[in-house]
């Protein structure tokens, strides 16, 4: 068996997979979802779908696979502290990169062959964009601000707070808040509400072009 076959059918799949998780991508940022408006956000919504695809074709018609696989996949934890989704996506990618090789090599190649021509389709449109003046408007990412909060307790009312992108408990028992706001001063003043004793720890700091999210 060549596995160094590019199997037309299997990249039609990925990258249908691809356009469905950017498609939902752009609905939410039309319903005023704007924490999905940033480089790293819209990385994350082509690539899961494309690795989970690829997850589920190897396990199909095979029991003993499949329960493997749900012990190699829970290496990588929601619950686990990570700065963003997108970093998330890569280590479900390496795992599965891992994963193919054994089982399937071609499989494994046109994966590969993929994410490899999506990243460079990727990185030539922002380039594009940025040379017409584009990128800001397509990932919002102007005079954008970033606030990663590390509280000792819950704080409900950061639940509900509007421009609250998401937050999650650590192992280390803190609270951390992921917030987006075009306004420096607006977080600053969010953050001298607690005192040392509530507040463990934060970062702050603007959106570069190609960062989008910390």
């Amino acid at each position: 068996m060549n596995i160094f076959n590019v199997n037309i059918e299997m990249i039609a799949n990925f990258f249908f997979a691809g356009l469905c998780g950017l498609l939902l991508k752009i609905c939410l940022s039309y319903s005023d979802q704007k924490w999905v408006n940033t480089y790293h956000y819209t990385l994350t919504f082509i690539l899961l779908p494309v690795i989970t695809l690829t997850i589920t074709r190897i396990i199909s018609n095979n029991i003993a696979l499949a329960l493997g696989m749900v012990g190699a996949l829970s290496i990588v934890r929601f619950r686990t502290p990570i700065k963003n989704p997108l970093e998330l996506s890569y280590y479900f990618l390496l795992i599965t990169f891992g994963i193919c090789a054994n089982v399937n090599l071609n499989l494994s190649f046109n994966l590969l062959f993929f994410i490899t021509g999506s990243f460079i389709v990727f990185k030539v449109g922002t380039l594009v964009l940025s040379k017409y003046n584009l990128f800001d408007m397509a990932f919002n990412t102007e005079r954008r601000y970033y606030l990663v909060l590390a509280l000792q307790s819950k704080d409900s009312s950061l639940e509900s707070y509007e421009e609250l992108i998401n937050y999650n408990h650590t192992h280390n028992n803190e609270y951390v808040y992921h917030i987006s706001s075009n306004s420096k001063e607006k977080l600053l003043k969010l953050i001298e509400k607690y005192d040392d004793s509530e507040l463990k720890n934060f970062e702050l700091r603007k959106a570069s072009n190609i960062e989008g999210y910390l």
